[in-house]
């Protein structure tokens, strides 16, 4: 595996444990996309932009999903 990819990966992970944190805190269990990546970005430098292509890559593997609560997309944990 090349460095880029395994940095990706490392980052992609952290970003998955992250959200997991947070939803475990959340009292609904689920969470605004728009404020986890504003918390995760301060916390790890990661742009905006690179942060919603990780969560493409999460919710393509299944390790997270959309919720939709009232009007608004939240993401959450597959049960």
């Amino acid at each position: 595996m090349f460095r880029n990819q395994e940095i990706r990966k490392a980052a992609i992970d952290s970003l998955l444990e992250f959200v997991r944190e947070q939803c475990s805190l959340a009292e609904d269990k689920v969470i605004y996309q728009p404020r986890l990546v504003d918390k995760y970005s301060f916390k790890s430098g990661i742009s905006a932009r690179t942060l919603n292509e990780y969560f493409d890559v999460l919710l393509g593997a299944g390790l997270i999903k959309n919720v939709m609560v009232g009007r608004y997309w939240r993401i959450g944990l597959p049960e």
